[in-house]
């Protein structure tokens, strides 16, 4: 006994499938560019001050952590050496450089999901399209 179908209920849902997948794609699409549009407005200070530490300490112990570390200020003596003295204007700078180098990684962060997750939806909207086609037609 043949199985009946209604073909254009078929037709009807493999479209409603294949719009359903196009509109993922698409959603993808925009918000991975509005994300990689908005991170362009995170902006470091290029003269903002890192941290500075003891040369000679880090060379004697051979560590890559340093114990002493402190920010460095935006002036310098006569020996062309970072004071050690800083000001709230230097730790203000330090801050804002090192929370915008973290909402840059967050947003990229962002970016890497936001397309793992659409690409691997659309996908799967176009395999459940063409399954779903190939099982109900006549």
């Amino acid at each position: 006994m043949a199985r009946k179908t209604n073909s254009s209920r078929v037709v009807f849902n493999t479209i409603l499938l294949a719009l359903m997948t196009a509109c993922m794609g698409i959603i993808t699409f925009i918000g991975v560019n509005k994300i990689q549009s908005n991170s362009k407005n995170f902006r470091g200070i290029t003269d903002s001050p890192a941290l500075c530490f003891d040369e000679e300490t880090r060379k004697s112990d051979g560590s890559l952590i340093q114990e002493k570390a402190y920010v460095c200020s935006t002036e310098v003596d006569e020996n062309g050496k970072n004071l050690r003295l800083t000001d709230q204007n230097d730790y203000t700078m330090y801050l804002h450089d090192n929370i915008t180098f973290t909402s840059v990684i967050r947003s990229n962060d962002l970016v890497v999901i936001m397309k793992s997750v659409g690409i691997m939806m659309t996908l799967l909207g176009l395999i459940v399209t063409v399954v779903y086609w190939n099982h109900n037609r006549e």
